[in-house]
């Protein structure tokens, strides 16, 4: 598994808020950005840690311990 430290600090930040329980569009909000900017931070995400989608990161985070 491909760790978080591949993640920008803008996508590091958007995967803690998600961590959080935050929406997308909460997540907007809360960094300024638009919306789709967000879903794209979520998408970039997946691909740098081989994830079908933001959920199963943070499943194996927790299995392993967290964010590495």
């Amino acid at each position: 598994m491909k760790t978080t430290s591949n993640l920008s600090r803008r996508q590091r930040c958007v995967l803690q808020l998600v961590a959080q329980g935050m929406t997308t569009d909460q997540i907007a909000a809360a960094l300024g950005i638009a919306p789709g900017t967000v879903a794209i931070h979520r998408h970039h995400i997946c691909l740098r840690t081989n994830s079908r989608n933001v959920a199963q990161h943070l499943l194996r985070s927790l299995k392993t311990g967290g964010p590495k």
